[in-house]
This record gives structure tokens, sequence and C-alpha cells, in this order.
């Protein structure tokens, strides 16, 4: 997982494999750590006579097996369970334990696909940004009927992650999308600027004539965009970007070195967008 942890209890031969995440699990500990690092990965699923029976099992932990399986034959909510596995482990401090239990709490009270919303939204803030528009994409072709204020969310945030990637027709697209289900400014300008960064000015033009955008605020527009893009490092990065593409040409390595560079690129971009 990354780090060290100290472990008091039995390592288990055999792991316990958590398949949202792709994790194996080996200890108490470790789950405490995996639970409390992310809790927005939490579901009903983790609370199956599966982890009783490995933590009595592989573990050796009769007294919290016992504790685990009278919750689940009481069918406590998730949190609850949760709270009771965390506490049994002994890992966690009593702070941590509640500011965890806060969260998973919170996410019971969401309908299921809100919460694969959360998912992707913490996916977003970790600059997981290919990932995070897969789990948007999967949200809106599941075929469930969604609101037009969470269609609205995940298309903004879809195309924020686009915008990072410099992917600008489609981050205009989406923005576009969010604009028309919440009317919201921050959905229109980001429709608009990202229209603006495209190699070809036609769909900026068909935009600004479309929802009526005066000339003056184009000009803005357009002129914030100059100040930015002469800055040395986003041309740098520009450039690179086009040895990108010459030198991927499947789409998924070309996405996955996109997101590498990215990252060290990101810091620079916003220091300079704000000057």
């Amino acid at each position: 997982m990354g780090e060290l942890i100290y472990c008091r209890h039995p390592i288990a031969a055999n792991p316990l494999y958590i398949e949202d995440s792709s994790h194996n699990i080996y200890s108490l500990e470790e789950l405490s750590y995996y639970i409390r690092q992310n809790p927005y990965l939490v579901t009903s699923e983790l609370m199956s006579k599966e982890l009783c029976e490995w933590i009595r099992d592989e573990l050796l932990d009769e007294e919290l097996y016992d504790k685990l399986m009278i919750a689940m034959e009481e069918r406590v909510p998730l949190h609850l369970f949760v709270t009771r596995l965390l506490s049994g482990c002994g890992y966690l401090t009593s702070r941590e334990i509640r500011e965890t239990i806060d969260v998973i709490e919170k996410l019971e009270s969401l309908s299921d696909d809100e919460r694969k919303k959360v998912r992707a939204d913490e996916l977003l803030k970790a600059n997981k940004l290919t990932d995070a528009i897969y789990a948007y994409d999967n949200i809106l072709s599941s075929g469930s009927t969604l609101d037009d204020s969470l269609v609205a969310d995940i298309c903004f945030n879809k195309a924020c992650a686009y915008a990072w990637l410099m992917f600008f027709e489609e981050a205009s697209e989406n923005y576009e999308i969010a604009f028309l289900k919440n009317k919201s400014v921050e959905a229109l300008s980001g429709m608009l600027f990202s229209a603006a960064l495209m190699d070809d000015d036609s769909r900026f033009l068909l935009l600004a004539e479309k929802y009526h955008i005066p000339e003056p605020r184009q000009a803005e527009i357009r002129e914030e965009i100059n100040r930015v893009g002469e800055a040395a490092e986003v041309k740098e990065f520009e450039a690179r970007l086009k040895r990108l593409r010459g030198d991927y040409s499947d789409q998924s390595s070309y996405m996955e070195q996109l997101n590498y560079i990215f990252l060290g690129f990101k810091d620079n971009y916003k220091r300079i967008s704000k000057s």
C-alpha cells in the first residue's frame, strides 16, 4: 500500500481480496488503514460472511468474528458494522474511527449513483484523471434515471478532467451539457474557454452566437487565453503533447502517459494562470 504498517495481530497466509479497488489485504491493521484511507470505497459488500470467516480462519480472532457475525444477524447499518470492525482491531485512534465512520454514514444516505459519483470525485481530486473520466462515464451509461442536477455535476467534473488533460473539444462538450442542465455561469465559462483553446476557432464562434455572448466578453476570453499561452511552461507542455501523440498511437497508452506528464505540469499551470 506504499507505507509500512506495524501489525500486532497475525498476518494472513491467504489475503482478503477487495474487488472494488483490486487490493489484497493481509492483516487487520492493513484493513483498518485501507478503510481509513478509502472510506468512499466501502460498500455493503464488505459486510459479508466471507470477511468474518477470513478474520476467524486466517487471523485467528474468534472474538471479533463473533462480534461481526452478531452485527450481520442483527442487520445493523454498514457504518455500525465498520465501527465494530475498526474498534476490534485497535489500529486507529478513537478520533480516526469517528471521522472515518462519519464519512461512511453520510455515504449511506446517498443513492447508488451518488455514491459512485463521490468515488469518481475522489479520483479527480487525486489527479487520477483518466480513471475519473471512466468512472463518470460508467455512471452516465449505467441506464439509471439520473436527476438533471446529478448529470450536470458529473459532466462538469468530467469536463474539468478533460480540460486538464487538454482535450478541449471533449471538455467544451461536457461543460455545455452541464450548462444545459443547470444553467450555471461556471459551466458556461468553462464551455467557452475550452472551445477557445481548440486549434479550430469554429466551435467558439458557434457557441458565442448560440448563447448570445457579447463581443467584448469574447475578446476578454481570447485575451486571457493569449496571456496564459505565452508562458514558456505552457509552450513547452504543448510541444511535449505533440511529441506524445506521435509516440503513442494506442489511445490507452497515450492517456496513461498524458496523465503522467500532466502531474508535473499542473502546479506550474496554476501558478501561471493566477499571476
